[in-house]
């Protein structure tokens, strides 16, 4: 009997450690998984807006410091530079917290596929025309003049499309551009 209780004490034991070690563990990776989690929110929600406030705002009469590398494109025979945004995070940030965009200047997102991909106004501070075209090149879709204050609304065409592009609101009208009007993209 003696040597039974001995093996259920020893037993005893070895789970209460295994249980505190177990205990300490899972503290531990919450604690380390809370303070990861908050600054990955914090990196999440700073927008180039935030980021601005904490940096150097450049100069804005050399827009090529916001926009660098722009590239000579065609829209409907009309020539513009444009910022191309081709990776998940260019085109998640776009043009959310710029001051603003040059005329001769706009956004090209180049998306991997064909879809029906939404456009939102987050953290915008001007008006925008959205064109929507497909692989082939030709314009889809238009959404003219969006402001600012319609976010959270998102902007979808009807159709699949695999390039969107952002320029100043009033483009699309100045230029007379319409949907099934073709667009000359740089390379890519």
């Amino acid at each position: 009997m003696a040597q039974a209780n001995k093996i259920n004490l020893w037993l005893t034991y070895s789970l209460l450690g295994v249980f505190s070690i177990l205990f300490l563990l899972v503290v531990g990776f919450y604690f380390h998984y809370r303070s990861t989690s908050a600054l990955v929110k914090e990196i999440a929600v700073k927008t180039p807006v935030a980021l601005q406030n904490e940096a150097v705002i450049p100069d804005l009469s050399d827009w090529r410091t916001i926009y660098p590398n722009p590239k000579p494109m065609q829209i409907a025979g009309h020539e513009v530079l444009a910022s191309v945004a081709s990776t998940m995070s260019e085109r998640i940030i776009g043009l959310s917290g710029t001051s603003f965009l040059p005329q001769e200047l706009v956004k090209l997102f180049v998306f991997d596929a064909p879809g029906l991909h939404s456009i939102w106004m987050k953290d915008m501070n001007y008006s925008l025309d959205i064109i929507w075209a497909d692989d082939d090149e030709k314009i889809v879709y238009i959404e003219e003049d969006v402001q600012p204050e319609s976010f959270p609304n998102f902007f979808t065409p009807n159709v699949p499309a695999k390039y969107v592009i952002e320029t100043n609101a009033g483009f699309v009208a100045r230029n007379q551009i319409e949907v099934g009007e073709m667009l000359v993209l740089p390379n890519l």
